[in-house]
């Protein structure tokens, strides 16, 4: 194990900045054709031995696992030994399920179940992102799209709430402590309360169902 982790991480160390997904050349052996579809794509990818993972983009690591091939590493355990590697190795972890529930139809005592209860654990328990998609088609994009995301400057996206003149008083009154916005909203929502902080009165405050002595006085304090 800690051989392999140190293999890991000086090759990370030497490659990180190079943006190049690298893939384990042992798919070449595989059915599915991954590397066709990466030239079809235009992927930038080169081929390299992997101790860990199927993928790994900088210190992303992408474990891929056809829909037959998770039922089997699920019953002898070895998808979360798998996992248990690729978090010692890596900061973001990632097992992609390729191919739909139908082509297990075949498997002796197969139990969808199992698949949702192992895939439930490993988002729960392990911590791992756990993908899944109909074909290898859709793979490759969904890998490079993550490859080409983890890039970007992130940058968060505040949506504007439109506000009433209401709600804005609201907000104000809620900022007294021991307020609230819900206290705030009976004092604004009573028809006999104007919406002048400045002028509120104390007997017509009492007779608000809902705001007590204590509230009131509050109130008073700082109006």
């Amino acid at each position: 194990m800690d051989t392999v982790k140190e293999s890991v991480s000086t090759s990370m160390s030497q490659d990180s900045t190079n943006n190049i997904l690298r893939v384990d050349d042992r798919e070449e052996k595989s059915p599915h054709k991954l590397f066709a579809i990466l030239i079809k794509l235009e992927a930038n990818f080169i081929k390299e031995h992997l101790p860990i993972g199927d993928f790994v983009y900088n210190d992303y690591v992408f474990e891929r696992k056809w829909i037959t091939d998770l039922w089997g590493s699920i019953i002898d355990g070895r998808i979360f030994e798998q996992v248990e590697n690729m978090k010692e190795n890596f900061d973001h972890v990632y097992v992609v399920v390729s191919g739909q529930l139908k082509e297990c139809i075949n498997i002796p005592k197969f139990n969808p179940n199992v698949i949702f209860g192992a895939m439930a654990s490993l988002l729960t328990k392990s911590g791992i992102n756990v993908l899944w998609v109909e074909n290898d088609t859709q793979l490759i994009k969904l890998i490079l799209k993550i490859c080409e995301k983890s890039t970007e400057p992130y940058v968060r996206h505040m949506k504007r709430i439109k506000m009433s003149k209401e709600d804005i008083y609201a907000c104000m009154l809620a900022q007294i402590p021991r307020m609230g916005y819900k206290t705030a909203k009976l004092i604004l929502d009573n028809s006999k309360i104007k919406i002048q902080l400045e002028n509120l009165n104390e007997d017509e405050l009492l007779a608000i169902k809902g705001i007590g002595k204590k509230k009131v006085s509050l109130l008073m304090e700082y109006f």
